[in-house]
């Protein structure tokens, strides 16, 4: 049996549910902090998709189950999108409901989910490579979009490639593993560049049609 299915599937720890809400109100305020950095591409790090697609890998396969995954990652991206919008208001004085709307919706829906899916990435079989590769080929979808336009976006790039490279040699337990994950990581990565590039795009045309 994998060693990430020897955990209770409900288990869930009321202390990793609070950290969680902590590290999510101090994460989306440093995230709109250096939004108005002076520093060079410290803004971009935190805007894209990268940082966070490592903050829920990194919470989803820490947690003691399935639930306490998604529980745990839901929370946290609450409390970020809470933390970040609050920082926005007191920063502009400007409160952009449509936006919260969305990134809440995100928080409520495609996170748990992709919680649930990384949660076994450091047992083994091919569930658990399914799980390194959706994390590793999410961040190379993410830096492939960037790929004509690095000098404009250096540090999201660079940041995706270093955290891709990182979670593929930490997270699968032996070689096999991560030869697994290897091999389900280059189509994940192609459909991620479609989703990212195409699907994106297609949802933002979708919301703004309904909305106006």
């Amino acid at each position: 049996m994998p060693v990430g299915e020897q955990r209770h599937p409900r288990s869930i720890r009321p202390l990793g549910l609070l950290l969680a809400v902590l590290v999510g109100l101090s994460l989306g305020a440093l995230a709109k902090l250096a939004d108005q950095s002076p520093v060079l591409g410290l803004g971009d790090v935190g805007t894209h998709l990268g940082l966070w697609i490592v903050v829920v890998t990194v919470t989803s396969v820490s947690a003691c189950s399935r639930l306490e995954a998604a529980l745990r990652c839901t929370v946290l991206m609450l409390g970020m999108v809470a933390a970040y919008y609050v920082a926005a208001y007191l920063y502009f004085r400007v409160i952009p409901l449509l936006d919260i709307a969305v990134w809440g919706i995100v928080a409520l829906t495609a996170v748990p989910a992709l919680a649930v899916l990384l949660w076994p990435a450091r047992a083994g079989g091919w569930s658990a490579a399914l799980a390194v590769a959706l994390s590793v080929g999410l961040l190379l979808a993410e830096a492939l979009m960037f790929r004509h336009v690095v000098s404009l976006h250096p540090a999201p790039f660079g940041f995706d490639i270093v955290a891709a490279a990182t979670l593929f040699w930490v997270l699968p337990r032996d070689g096999a593993q991560r030869l697994r994950a290897g091999l389900l990581a280059v189509p994940v990565t192609l459909l991620g560049g479609w989703v990212l590039s195409v699907g994106f795009g297609l949802s933002a045309g979708l919301l703004m049609r309904a909305v106006v």
